[in-house]
């Protein structure tokens, strides 16, 4: 690897650790920039000159933005409207086949794996990008659990907690799903992106559509979600 290609994931790995450490992204720019300039006045090789980047992250004393936490909008959005969902799919296919929506209580505990899998993601977030294994291994659980809910349901011989009328549930868990997505997509468009600007003279790139859309686009994937399975029993119907 060349001296320029090493010092790119240096400071690539710079960045992360920055991002890791919920540093503000005008303060990431400012540090990117004094490395570059360290680096371009002297040649050095940026593992020489700084040593370990997560270790030197850690040295700095640079100015953060607010904690993350499960009660914010851009975890509980997703997770409500995730939550929301499972209840919408299973009620408005119980009320295209007519019948009553019954849950047993091995069904409604499954369910609160993915809302848990989501809330819990300041915790371990961190750790996760560091082990992206991670990532993957709580989206396993999330999906396994919501696939096997259907197998534990009173139509397979599970003793019912408790039974609703489909069209109401299917009713208030949509408008539950709707106003969740709806509040994480303004808190979104409000708070903006959090870009890395450096100092004049190095590469600026203000926020534009693109930045706004990537940023909107997750919080839409559930609504969307829940209107492919609208249509998808509407077709089979």
């Amino acid at each position: 690897m060349t001296t320029t290609k090493s010092n790119r994931a240096w400071i690539d790995e710079l960045t992360l650790a920055l991002r890791m450490r919920n540093v503000r992204g005008d303060a990431i720019g400012d540090a990117v920039a004094v490395v570059r300039g360290h680096l371009a006045d002297s040649g050095e090789n940026a593992g020489d000159a700084f040593g370990d980047p997560h270790t030197y992250a850690a040295e700095l004393d640079l100015p953060t933005g607010p904690v993350l936490r499960p009660t914010d909008p851009v975890v509980m959005g997703p997770a409500v409207s995730l939550l929301g969902l499972l209840v919408f799919v299973s009620a408005f296919s119980a009320l295209f086949d007519g019948l009553a929506l019954d849950f047993s209580l091995l069904q409604l505990l499954l369910y609160l794996v993915p809302l848990t899998v989501v809330l819990a993601l300041p915790w371990y977030f961190d750790l996760a990008v560091r082990h992206l294994w991670l990532f993957a291994v709580a989206f396993i659980l999330a999906v396994l659990a919501a696939a096997g809910s259907g197998f534990l349901a009173p139509a397979r011989g599970y003793p019912a907690l408790v039974s609703w009328h489909p069209g109401w549930v299917a009713f208030i868990s949509g408008v539950v799903l709707l106003a969740a997505s709806g509040w994480a997509v303004l808190d979104a468009l409000r708070s903006g992106s959090d870009a890395i600007i450096e100092p004049a003279g190095q590469e600026q790139r203000a926020a534009g559509r693109g930045d706004r859309l990537a940023a909107v686009a997750p919080h839409l994937l559930i609504p969307l979600a829940a209107l492919a399975c609208v249509a998808a029993e509407s077709i089979l119907a």
